[in-house]
């Protein structure tokens, strides 16, 4: 980045640079125009743009508004890179699988406990609570058990997408140039007038005589 700053300092203002990171662009690393910004802030490098996508996680300009044109594909599995995270989003999702890993183990120990325990009295043909009590505490704690399983699963859901989204090759293409669509709408609108103008001319004329053939 030093290196960078240090060149375009000592070219003109004219020099077309990347608005983010503000390096000229070069046969390996060219500079695209992937929105309608004008001036300094029209060129990117592909690079650039890509990492903004990622980070920013939106696919429109935040200046002009103008939704990009790209198409991606996701990288193979072996070759995903770990997700950017600060140290309190870490310290988030490390409480949040370990409570949900004591929590699961917590319901699943009670129902086995409960259910073992209500096997033997069957056996012993001495219920200490009627049957459909415990029936009822147990299908509460497996309740329970799903919904606090659903709350979570969305978060570690959300999770994978962000990491998915992360590792996506992303190609953005150049904006196409305004009116271009303007001008293909009716490339040949002059074929219409001469029909127009000949049923004019025949209606000015009035009509023609008959003409009568003699055998």
């Amino acid at each position: 980045m030093e290196r960078c700053a240090s060149n375009t300092s000592t070219f003109s203002f004219s020099q077309d640079i990347c608005r983010i990171c503000h390096c000229e662009g070069d046969a390996e690393t060219p500079l695209i125009a992937p929105c309608y910004c004008a001036g300094s802030l029209r060129y990117v490098h592909q690079s650039c743009l890509q990492q903004w996508i990622k980070s920013s996680d939106t696919k429109t300009c935040e200046l002009c508004k103008f939704n990009f044109i790209m198409h991606s594909k996701i990288k193979p599995f072996n070759k995903w890179e770990k997700l950017d995270m600060s140290g309190m989003e870490r310290r988030k999702i490390a409480c949040s699988v370990t409570f949900h890993v004591v929590a699961i183990t917590c319901v699943v120990w009670s129902l086995y406990v409960l259910i073992e325990r209500t096997t033997e009295e069957v056996q012993e043909g001495s219920l200490e609570w009627p049957f459909w009590t415990k029936l009822i505490v147990v299908a509460i704690g497996f309740t329970g058990g799903l919904v606090f399983m659903y709350v979570q699963c969305k978060m570690y859901v959300q999770l994978c997408k962000r990491w998915r989204a992360f590792n996506r090759v992303i190609y953005v293409q150049n904006a196409p140039e305004k009116g271009f669509c303007l001008e293909c709408e009716d490339p040949e609108p002059h074929l219409t007038k001469p029909q127009h103008s000949s049923q004019k001319d025949q209606r000015s004329q009035g009509p023609q005589p008959e003409t009568h053939v003699q055998h």
